[in-house]
């Protein structure tokens, strides 16, 4: 593809939205696509991991499990000083 010829983008639904994200961020959607496509050209493909959506790392999904089903947490605590102290502790 030669450079600063125009390609045409096309997807369902979403349009919207993505829209609205780069407006809160300040960015125009098509600098939001210039951005993405410089990133996945450096790294010879895409910038995030495809089967992981929100780029956590295996102990962040684990303690988010933990906290979802109520495992594995510490605690309830009387107040936020005898929480901080249990944590200087560990």
């Amino acid at each position: 593809m030669e450079a600063g010829k125009e390609t045409c983008v096309g997807f369902d639904g979403g349009k919207a939205t993505f829209a609205e994200i780069c407006d809160s961020i300040g960015a125009a959607p098509s600098n939001a696509i210039r951005m993405f496509v410089s990133v996945f050209n450096k790294r010879g493909g895409f910038p995030f991991d495809l089967s992981n959506s929100y780029g956590f790392n295996a102990e962040t999904h684990s303690a988010m499990n933990d906290a979802s089903s109520g495992n594995n947490l510490p605690g309830p605590y009387e107040n936020i000083d005898e929480m901080f102290a249990k944590l200087d502790k560990n």
